[in-house]
């Protein structure tokens, strides 16, 4: 999840200022929802396992 939150704060222009992305833990597929605030921090909205 770390590489994740870092690729979506280092490249803002990729995704909107408020989404969602879907991350591979443990081989489980899950929902992580953001909003970024900036370059340095990303506040975690919502977080779980991700409808296939």
């Amino acid at each position: 999840m770390n590489e994740a939150a870092r690729a979506i704060t280092h490249h803002p222009e990729r995704s909107a200022r408020h989404s969602s992305r879907q991350v591979r833990l443990s081989n489980q597929l899950c929902m992580l929802a953001y909003r970024i605030l900036d370059e340095d921090c990303l506040k975690l909205l919502s977080f779980g396992p991700s409808a296939r």
